[in-house]
């Protein structure tokens, strides 16, 4: 997969990561002629000032729905792409993600859960052609995953092999839920400097994406762990260059 062939660019929650991902990502799409897609925002959550300390929204979109919210600022910022971009006011879950996610995607998953990057990663298995960016973290540290799918096989392994967890912990699909249990849930600490750091990550891996593109199979990891503490980070799933 290059640039030119893919479908759908769709960034999946735009909250802590996923806020701080979205305008570089849109510029870089916005000054490439190759790319031709959609872009495609989804978020249930809306803006609150609690959270203006560590995700990057303007204070007057407080309130207002996520992916509404993005996909305003970002049209108004990069006018060339205002006819492909969709926002999806609404969690991603086994009801709607056959309805987002098609062949020839690049999904950048920004939730906050495992449920949700579970139900992608299973998702994407099922298609011949996808590639899915997964960025997680802690309150300091956190880890980016790169799970690409290429002519119905793995290139490399699904985010579960390196972290089994993922596929077992329940902590709640986001798209059955009411507003009151919505409203329940911890949002956990993070800050600022690690939900950056896990965004510019997954840009890296795009970077890499499209700069070499998958038919030389080059990819430099399948995954990356840091630390923002000890300012430090390690490639794990290291593949051998082949151009």
């Amino acid at each position: 997969m290059n640039i030119s062939s893919i479908s759908d660019i769709i960034i999946v929650g735009v909250g802590g990561t996923g806020s701080w991902l979205v305008s570089p990502l849109f510029r870089l799409l916005a000054h490439n002629e190759s790319f031709n897609g959609r872009i495609i925002i989804i978020d249930g959550d809306h803006y609150t000032t609690n959270n203006s300390n560590r995700q990057e929204f303007a204070s007057v979109l407080s309130s207002y729905n996520k992916s509404d919210a993005q996909a305003a600022l970002m049209i108004k910022r990069y006018p060339t792409l205002k006819h492909r971009v969709v926002p999806i006011s609404e969690y991603i879950g086994q009801d709607n993600i056959s309805n987002i996610i098609a062949e020839n995607s690049v999904i950048f998953n920004c939730v906050d859960n495992h449920v949700a990057r579970h139900l992608v990663d299973k998702y994407i298995d099922t298609l011949h052609n996808a590639i899915h960016i997964c960025g997680g973290n802690e309150l300091h540290s956190g880890q980016v995953q790169y799970h690409v799918r290429e002519n119905n096989q793995n290139l490399t392994p699904p985010i579960t092999k390196a972290y089994p967890e993922i596929a077992t912990i329940q902590d709640g699909d986001r798209s059955t839920m009411s507003c009151e249990e919505l409203l329940s849930i911890n949002g956990g600490e993070q800050i600022l400097i690690t939900n950056l750091m896990s965004a510019t990550l997954m840009l890296c891996f795009f970077n890499s994406l499209i700069t070499h593109g998958v038919k030389f199979n080059y990819y430099p990891c399948d995954r990356v762990e840091f630390d923002t503490l000890s300012v430090s980070m390690i490639q794990l799933g290291k593949q051998e260059l082949k151009l």
